[in-house]
């Protein structure tokens, strides 16, 4: 009879992602091993190979548990008591030490936007990025499809275009400031400063939308002392 394994299947998995975290913190995203991998987890390769089965397997694998992150942390902010507008807005100022799971969050989700790396992966992982990509998307239309059924929102003769276009220029507005992020020179203020050119064009853009309650200056005190009760803000 074959000894019983020492972990369960998802306790393995975790493991060897744990694993792979730590190997390319030490390394970079592109030079990290699989051997490294399973030096660090204290497993076999071919125990390895039954959760990741190429590099590009592990990078798909950690932006899963990222996005799986931050579908959670989410989960609590959206149900305090605030309008639509100031959730949204709030979105953009989380905290990133508190937003990131791992140290190179940015770096991997600016890199998955290489085809290449989604050909190379497997459908399994494949489809759990679909997934929880899916997942997060339902959890961002849902809070807007309830400003519109409570009439908090009003997309006028505007109809599902309106909602996309909302939603669209939030994701557009998200992924700008997560570039102009990385090029500090072109930063006036922190990008999660109330006060930062980038969270006032947010501001600007959602209240270019029908709000029964738009954004107004106490919005943002709200806002920020929402963030706090959460501890979604910097502590610094």
């Amino acid at each position: 009879m074959s000894p019983a394994p020492r972990f369960g299947y998802a306790q393995q998995e975790q493991l060897i992602l744990n694993a792979a975290a730590k190997v390319i913190e030490e390394s970079s995203l592109l030079n990290f091993k699989m051997s490294a991998i399973a030096k660090e987890a204290g497993i076999s390769m071919g125990s390895v190979y039954k959760h990741v089965q190429a590099k590009e397997d592990v990078l798909v694998a950690l932006t899963v548990s990222f996005l799986k992150h931050r579908f959670e942390l989410f989960k609590p902010y959206f149900e305090l008591p605030m309008t639509t507008p100031e959730k949204l807005l709030g979105v953009h100022l989380v905290s990133d030490e508190v937003l990131n799971l791992y140290s190179f969050d940015k770096s991997l989700e600016h890199l998955m936007a290489n085809e290449a790396i989604m050909q190379k992966s497997s459908i399994g992982w494949n489809d759990k990025l679909r997934q929880i990509n899916h997942q997060i998307y339902q959890q961002f239309r849902g809070i807007l499809q309830q400003a519109i059924d409570s009439s908090e929102l009003e997309l006028q003769n505007e109809g599902p275009d309106g909602l996309t276009e909302l939603e669209f220029g939030l994701w557009a507005l998200a992924v700008g400031n997560a570039h102009i992020e990385r090029q500090t020179s072109m930063a006036q203020l922190p990008i999660k400063s109330l006060k930062s050119i980038q969270i006032q064009n947010v501001f600007r853009f959602i209240n270019s939308f029908k709000w029964k309650t738009p954004l107004n200056d106490s919005s943002l005190v709200t806002v920020n002392k929402a963030l706090a009760s959460l501890n979604l803000v910097s502590q610094q």
